[in-house]
């Protein structure tokens, strides 16, 4: 939500708007939401979180339950996310050298913030 939100911002503004450049950001972004929710399946699996929930209301809760159904396992789980965290820094970096340098502090910030 909050990229499609920069993105109307970008395309009401003054500056000239690249579709194209803005479809890949949009794709970036749902990579890194990726990325964020399997970490955190993950991570929650580690504490026991989901194990837990046993009273879950599907689909809302309770995770993707993939751990828990041995649909992937925990080291399975990890890697990917990671992995998929690993392909939206690429990506941060390419979209950096084709707009604005400072977006890095921003990429930190978000990949800081969907690791925590």
């Amino acid at each position: 939500m909050a990229c499609l939100i920069g993105l109307a911002a970008a395309w009401h503004s003054d500056l000239v708007f690249d579709i194209p450049l803005a479809l890949v950001t949009a794709l970036f972004g749902v990579l890194a939401h990726a990325g964020v929710n399997v970490l955190n399946d993950y991570y929650d699996a580690l504490n026991g979180t989901d194990a837990q929930n046993t009273d879950r209301i599907f689909p809302f809760t309770g995770g993707s339950r993939f751990i828990q159904n041995g649909v992937m396992s925990p080291a399975q789980t990890r890697n990917y996310g990671f992995a998929l965290m690993a392909c939206v820094a690429v990506a941060g970096l390419w979209l950096m050298a084709n707009t604005a340098p400072q977006l890095m502090f921003v990429g930190l910030a978000g990949l800081f913030i969907g690791w925590a």
